[in-house]
């Protein structure tokens, strides 16, 4: 715990209290925007917490940090991810604000490299494919696949954000299962060309909500005050990334942690998200019920108690 300081009357720093220290797992993906803006923006100081964020290779590490108390939260949890805990030990896990998928608010797409001459999904039979690490993205990738190619003939390399695109360029793989900046970056330079926008479509109409803050039972019962800030200075962001004339500099921040350009981050599609008050939570059990009947997910899992809201926290 550090001392918290606000602004006093004559513009200097004035000690009113004490801010909660924690850590937030993200990726280095587009995706986190909504926890880069919190934290560059001082939504997480307005709320009185010093927040380090930790950055984690895949989904998978990130949660098994949090299961470990390694961090206070996860910055967002695939859904494939988090049924698959549930369904081995219910009530682990509770989530906050959602990464929704809409028609034209994805990030994810199946890239060719240009040189390989594949024009369509069914010559990706036979060929190496990169995926995003962790579970969920090969899940995924194997449900949009398998009914147009023998998925068994190809190759599946996971390969970490950072090194995506050498990996598509020098011809390590001939097509990557990506996610923003990747795809944005690689069409851009010429390297690659799109083969199928918003895969995630294929399996679950939008809107689609696909991950989301994440936090163990555990902390929210134990540490209930630490959660709500979390989530307060999470959603204070999404209050600012709706309102008009912030795209830029939403996109500077992006590009801070992603590695790409503020120009190619302005290029990218738009995250939209829930906050634990617009949780559609009849959209959270179907998307659960189809990851289950597609394979996705272990088995159904009843999410009815696994998604928070602001009763929960304490918040009226």
């Amino acid at each position: 715990m550090v001392l918290w300081f606000a602004l006093g009357p004559d513009g200097g720093p004035k000690a009113i209290g004490s801010a909660l220290t924690c850590r937030v797992g993200y990726q280095q993906v587009a995706l986190y925007r909504h926890v880069f803006v919190a934290k560059e923006k001082g939504f997480f100081e307005k709320h009185g917490l010093d927040v380090e964020l930790i950055q984690f290779a895949d989904a998978n590490q990130q949660l098994q940090a949090l299961l470990a108390g390694q961090i206070d939260a996860a910055g967002l949890s695939n859904m494939n991810v988090v049924l698959t805990v549930e369904h081995k030990e219910p009530g682990t896990l509770r989530l906050g604000p959602f990464l929704v998928w809409k028609e034209d608010a994805f990030p994810d797409y199946i890239i060719s490299r240009k040189e390989a001459g594949i024009k369509s999904l069914k010559e990706l039979e036979g060929r190496t494919i990169g995926l995003h690490p962790g579970s969920a993205v090969k899940a995924f990738c194997l449900a949009v696949l398998s009914p147009v190619i023998d998925t068994n003939k190809c190759t599946f390399i996971e390969i970490t954000p950072g090194t995506m695109y050498a990996a598509l360029a020098s011809g390590r793989v001939d097509a990557l299962y990506c996610m923003d900046p990747v795809p944005t970056v690689a069409v851009e330079k010429g390297v690659a060309e799109v083969l199928l926008p918003n895969p995630m479509a294929r399996l679950v109409p939008p809107p689609t909500p696909i991950s989301a803050l994440t936090f163990t039972s555990k902390g929210t019962r134990d540490g209930p005050d630490k959660a709500r800030r979390i989530i307060a200075g999470v959603e204070d962001a999404i209050e600012y990334m709706r309102k008009p004339g912030t795209e830029k500099d939403v996109a500077e921040i992006v590009a801070k942690y992603t590695g790409a350009s503020a120009e190619l981050s302005l290029k990218m599609n738009r995250s939209e998200y829930w906050k634990t008050s617009e949780i559609d939570r009849k959209r959270v059990q179907e998307l659960a019920d189809k990851f289950a009947e597609c394979g996705a997910a272990p088995a159904r899992v009843d999410t009815k108690d696994l998604v928070l809201t602001p009763q929960d926290l304490g918040v009226k």
